[in-house]
């Protein structure tokens, strides 16, 4: 009997040690500034530093995993990952495959042109070739605006593209694209618009990791009311 509750202890032990000591795979697209980046090789932007308090609030250990954000949902479903911190907005169609964390940051859709070019709302981009990273919201948003969409996984090509006037307008988030007008003088806001989802949210798949998720909704509410969350919000330049 002794021998038998020795080895019960043991395997309860054993599954505490194998639960602290788990790391959490987190998807993350880097190519989004300033939420998701690349900086001297390092994954940072506001997602990664938001996380790592979160984290640390939570008591867990976690890595990322960059991705192309077309493939994080992917990704999550297959297993390879257990969550995606990626500014990624909580739209219904997304919601059929994950279950959202709360939101901690509100989305609008700027769209750009180049200064030479004579668009002036969304209405005049129908037709026209306009450029979208590829599994966004504004992805659908171009599309139902009857335009003729250009989808990457990467930002900056399509950046590039507009600045050479290859393409004629494109789809971004508020911030990112408000990045993008700083570095290049050429391009303009033409339009804005909420995006239509409930706001950036930490993604999971369906019915899985509810505790993981749990633990990262309190980590939220704590962390939002604090004055390092309006440092951060401050540092990444987001209001």
């Amino acid at each position: 009997m002794k021998k038998l509750l020795l080895v019960l202890f043991a395997l309860i032990f054993s599954a505490c040690l194998n639960a602290n000591d788990k790391v959490y795979k987190i998807g993350i697209s880097p190519d989004y500034p300033p939420f998701d980046m690349l900086v001297d090789g390092k994954i940072t932007g506001f997602d990664a530093e938001l996380f790592d308090n979160l984290a640390k609030i939570a008591g867990i250990k976690y890595e990322f995993k960059a991705m192309s954000f077309d493939g994080l949902i992917a990704g999550l479903k297959a297993g390879k990952i257990d969550a995606i911190m990626s500014a990624m907005s909580a739209s219904e169609q997304r919601k059929k495959a994950c279950d959202f964390s709360n939101v901690y940051y509100k989305a609008k859709t700027i769209y750009l042109k180049h200064k030479d070019s004579d668009i002036a709302t969304k209405d005049d981009i129908k037709g026209k070739k306009v450029g979208v990273q590829l599994g966004t919201v504004q992805e659908a948003a171009v599309k139902n605006a009857g335009a003729i969409v250009q989808p990457n996984e990467n930002p900056v090509v399509l950046v590039m593209a507009l600045n050479d006037k290859k393409l004629q307008a494109l789809a971004f988030d508020a911030l990112v694209a408000r990045e993008y007008l700083a570095k290049y003088p050429d391009l303009a806001e033409f339009y804005s618009e909420d995006d239509g989802t409930e706001g950036f949210s930490i993604a999971f798949s369906k019915n899985e990791n509810v505790e993981l998720r749990e633990k990262l909704n309190k980590a939220l509410e704590e962390f939002m009311k604090t004055s390092e969350y309006e440092a951060l919000l401050k540092k990444y330049n987001i209001n």
